[in-house]
This record gives structure tokens, C-alpha cells and sequence, in this order.
């Protein structure tokens, strides 16, 4: 009987330890999923007010929004890379050379800033298709790029907490901003 119960033990623990990995993986997971859910949260909410307000502000911010958000994704996606740079110098135990790489990184954060407050400025109207709603649509793309810096920098931001394993900082900043 006691054979059974060291075995049943033993199990337990083998079990738990081949878990171990699978539960930090989600706990780093769980980090990048909040953050662009909490993206595509504000967007579809910004969405539902506009279509309260007019269907014609809707259609705008649609239209707009798709193009916005193929440029403010691409640099989220290149922001986002940055958890590897981090993860790999910290596992590596250099942690002095994470801070030239964060930023790195926060400098491409600002260089997308002034290049989609450049694409805002000078390209809206030559990118938004001209239809009845194209008024709304560029000053709806306007405003979207002129704030589409801020996710890019939640992402650099949040490969860096993950990075160096400092899970808890990466949900208060992402349910903050």
C-alpha cells in the first residue's frame, strides 16, 4: 500500500515538473495576447460609438482604418520582435547589454512616429479612396496614425518586460494605457 502511494506520488511530481515549462509559456503568452487584445478592444470600440453616432462615420472609420492599421501592425509586428533580442541577452546573463537594445528599439518606436505622422500629413488624402465619407475617412486615418506610435511602444515595451521576465508590469502598463 505504501508502494502505491510513493508511486502515485512520485507521479504527481514528475507530472508537475513536465508542466512547469507549459505553465511559463502561457504566462508569457498570456502577456502579448492581452496586449493586442486590449488594442483591438479600443478599436472596436471606437467603432461601435462611431456607428451610434452615423453609419456614414462608421463606413469612414472603417475604410481608414483598415489602411491605418496595415501600417501601425507592420510595426507592431517589428516592435514585438524585440522580446527575442531581450530574452536571449537576459537568458544569456548579459544584462548589461539589454539597455542598448531596448533602445534600439525605442528609437525605431519614435522613427515610426515621424514616419506616420509624415504618411498623415502628406499621403491621407492620396490614400483614402474618394467616395461621400472620404472627409470623415481622412481625418478619421489622420488622427489614427498621428496616435498609431503609442501601440508600437506598448510592444517594445512589452518584449522587454517579458524579456526579463517581469510578467506582472506588462498587464498593468497594457490595462493603463
Amino acid at each position: 500500500m505504501a508502494q502505491i502511494r510513493a508511486i502515485k506520488y512520485w507521479g504527481f511530481v514528475k507530472a508537475k515538473k513536465q508542466l512547469e515549462p507549459l505553465g511559463k509559456l502561457l504566462r508569457l503568452s498570456m502577456q502579448n495576447m492581452a496586449t493586442l487584445a486590449f488594442v483591438n478592444l479600443s478599436l472596436f470600440l471606437d467603432r461601435v460609438i462611431l456607428a451610434k453616432y452615423s453609419n456614414e462615420a462608421l463606413n469612414a472609420s472603417v475604410s481608414a482604418g483598415a489602411i491605418a492599421s496595415s501600417f501601425i501592425f507592420s510595426a507592431i509586428a517589428v516592435g514585438s520582435i524585440s522580446e527575442v533580442f531581450f530574452s536571449r541577452t537576459y537568458g544569456s546573463d548579459r544584462p548589461r547589454d539589454i539597455g542598448p537594445i531596448l533602445w534600439q528599439m525605442v528609437w525605431f518606436a519614435l522613427m515610426a512616429a515621424c514616419l506616420f505622422w509624415g504618411i498623415a500629413g502628406f499621403f491621407s488624402s492620396s490614400l483614402i479612396p474618394t467616395t461621400d465619407h472620404s472627409e470623415m475617412a481622412i481625418t478619421y486615418f489622420t488622427w489614427q496614425m498621428s496616435i498609431g506610435f503609442l501601440p508600437v511602444i506598448i510592444a517594445v515595451l512589452n518584449g522587454f518586460f517579458i524579456g526579463i521576465q517581469r510578467f506582472g508590469m506588462v498587464l498593468v502598463a497594457v490595462v493603463v494605457t
